[in-house]
């Protein structure tokens, strides 16, 4: 997944094949390309944007490291005071 930045606006695209699919503000979402049929988790917040094969999303442990990892890039942003 790309997520470029346009102002506050991310253009998430898949990984696989490059077609855009949407633009957002932030997502959390299991998202299957229209091209490909590449499922794919994407998660925008903060200024922190993180993609991975959906197939490896396996319950709440899973979910759960990845929310771990987005807010330890959150607190180093804040941290380091980098602006995305």
């Amino acid at each position: 997944m790309n997520a470029a930045k346009d102002d506050e606006e991310y253009c998430v695209t898949c990984p696989k094949c490059g077609r855009v699919i949407q633009k957002s503000f932030t997502t959390d979402s299991i998202i299957k390309c229209s091209k490909c049929s590449y499922e794919f988790y994407a998660y925008i917040s903060d200024g922190v944007a993180i993609a991975m094969d959906a197939a490896k999303i396996d319950g709440r442990g899973s979910r759960k490291r990845l929310l771990t990892y987005v807010q330890a890039l959150s607190n180093l942003k804040e941290s380091t005071g980098t602006d995305g």
